[in-house]
């Protein structure tokens, strides 16, 4: 036989031994739990500076104790306001008009042929200036 054979039949652990070993094993694997506790405590850490930072970044004056964020180096120009584009042809701008005072065809053939009979070059004259239909009212002449 061996001489490693001999030695461990002469001294054979005990029964407590082994449960202390068990034990101490046991014990040691415990560790590992400990640094995956403290690596997600410093990711949690970063993640609120990182958010903080972003909001601090965002956050108007107001709230960020009135100090203003640096200019960036270039700035685009403001967006303007959009402006109509102006009617170059009185027949769209009259079907503009109409469309958006809600006029129906026959309301605006009827202010057509008033114009016409006034004498007036455009009917939107008599929408935009209603005392030429006043006018016509007083003078006891009929307006439609």
């Amino acid at each position: 036989m061996s001489a490693h054979c001999l030695l461990g039949a002469a001294n054979a652990p005990t029964q407590q031994e082994i449960f202390n070993s068990i034990s101490h094993s046991m014990n040691t694997s415990g560790d590992s739990g400990i640094v995956l506790v403290a690596i997600g405590g410093v990711l949690t850490v970063v993640v609120a500076i990182a958010m903080y930072a972003q909001r601090r970044r965002n956050a108007p004056a107001s709230l960020t104790n009135g100090r203003q964020k640096a200019a960036p180096a270039y700035a685009p120009p403001a967006p303007v306001a959009s402006l109509p584009v102006p009617a170059k042809n009185a027949r769209k701008l009259m079907k503009e008009a109409a469309m958006e005072l809600g006029l129906s065809r026959q309301q605006l053939a009827k202010l057509k042929k008033e114009a016409k009979k006034r004498g007036i070059e455009n009917p939107l004259t008599l929408l935009l200036c209603p005392s030429l239909i006043g006018q016509d009212q007083l003078s006891g002449r009929d307006a439609a």
